[in-house]
């Protein structure tokens, strides 16, 4: 289908060759028979992702009275400012592990809306793996209710240990 502005609408050609496609007779435009597939593709991954976050919301939240145990405090160990030890305590590392969480949908998600073109997929990949591995860290040290001490390098959590 041929499309030329005069006066905002179709010439009347192309309007006559756009009512004998196949297409049209079906009772769909052309432009929908084309991306159709892709639109519903993205359609149904924002769905999912939509009632995967929903059900964030639903889920039994923890206590606000729920006793912290440990201590927040983030000490510099090299001259450069670059590598720190950090500790923080039971309920921040609930929310550190969450927010890694949160972090990998979203990295799920674009690498899933950007498939076709493989700069998206590798990015999201990184991002991926980055918070895949700080909320193994933190998960594993957090296993028995205490705070976590870890070193912090550039944002990626080494050597994590209950306090």
């Amino acid at each position: 289908m041929r499309w030329t502005r005069i006066n905002n609408s179709k010439r009347a050609a192309d309007v006559e060759a756009d009512s004998t496609s196949p297409a049209t007779a079906r009772g769909v435009s052309s432009a929908t028979a084309r991306n159709g597939t892709a639109g519903r593709l993205c359609t149904t991954a924002l769905a999912t992702a939509f009632m995967i976050g929903g059900a964030s919301f639903i889920a039994p939240q923890t206590a606000a009275a729920q006793q912290c145990v440990g201590v927040n405090e983030r000490l510099n160990t090299d001259v450069s400012d670059v590598h720190h030890l950090t500790k923080i305590d039971s309920c921040k590392a609930e929310e550190l592990m969450d927010a890694y969480g949160d972090v990998k949908d979203a990295a799920g998600l674009a690498a899933l809306l950007g498939a076709k073109w493989w700069p998206v997929g590798t990015a999201s990949a990184v991002f991926f793996g980055w918070a895949w591995n700080n909320q193994a860290q933190v998960r594993g040290a957090a296993r028995a209710g205490q705070g976590v001490e870890f070193v912090d390098a550039n944002g990626v959590i080494m050597r994590a240990r209950p306090q």
